[in-house]
């Protein structure tokens, strides 16, 4: 079996409605899943809070904030990619995309599953058959037949070239789906890790850094749509 990992934090950066983001969670929330949610702590006792918890499939295992414990004590040397959305590309949401491989390690405890996979918080915003969709996931999670020497991601692009690692991203994968069995996070977590702070001060895209880490995946071809949960 496999269980479900999600978060929201929110980014001061973001483009769309706050409560676009949380329509798309419900969404996927009455897949019936099981989700193992970290909210944003600024979220405790919030309307939206009162929703996720009408759900019995979703629980709220941890109100956290952007972790912050990696940066260097002056941020201000911390040089972000030159070819990014100046207004979306911050170092804030950066730093939440950084946090997926350390919020599925986190998630472990809180399960018995075997296997775990991180979903973004409004996948649902790019799927445009909501009932495939659910077909798709609820034969994820009812699975326990996945290889344990890799995690499992879409690829959009396994033929992808590059110039720089860190100026541009790079879509060898897709970061908002990933699956794998328990004893991987916490060593690809510590690894990825290992090379942000390695490169710093320059910072990146967390499918940046998985590229350079790649022999860590086995992916399979699925993009930013309807195929991203086609493993």
């Amino acid at each position: 079996m496999v269980v479900f990992v999600s978060a929201f934090i929110k980014s001061d950066s973001i483009r769309r409605p706050i409560e676009q983001f949380f329509s798309h969670f419900y969404i996927l929330a009455k897949s019936g899943i099981e989700i193992l949610l970290f909210l944003d702590e600024r979220f405790k006792s919030s309307p939206e809070e009162t929703i996720i918890q009408q759900f019995p499939n979703v629980k709220i295992v941890e109100y956290i904030s952007l972790d912050t414990s990696w940066y260097p004590t002056n941020i201000n040397e911390i040089k972000l990619p030159v070819h990014r959305n100046t207004q979306k590309d911050t170092l804030q949401y950066l730093s939440i995309q950084l946090m997926k491989m350390k919020l599925v390690n986190d998630a472990i405890k809180y399960t018995n599953d075997d296997y775990l996979a991180w979903i973004d918080f409004s996948i649902f915003h790019m799927i445009t058959d909501i009932k495939l969709a659910y077909q798709k996931i609820n034969q994820i999670a009812n699975t326990n037949d996945f290889i344990k020497t890799h995690i499992i991601s879409p690829s959009p692009n396994n033929k992808t070239t590059y110039i720089n690692l860190f100026d541009s991203p790079i879509w060898y994968f897709a970061g908002c789906f990933f699956l794998g069995h328990k004893s991987l996070f916490n060593k690809v977590y510590e690894h990825q890790m290992e090379i942000v702070k390695k490169n710093l001060p320059l910072i990146t895209w967390e499918v940046n850094y998985w590229f350079m880490m790649r022999d860590f995946f086995q992916i399979y071809k699925g993009d930013h749509n309807d195929s991203i949960l086609d493993i």
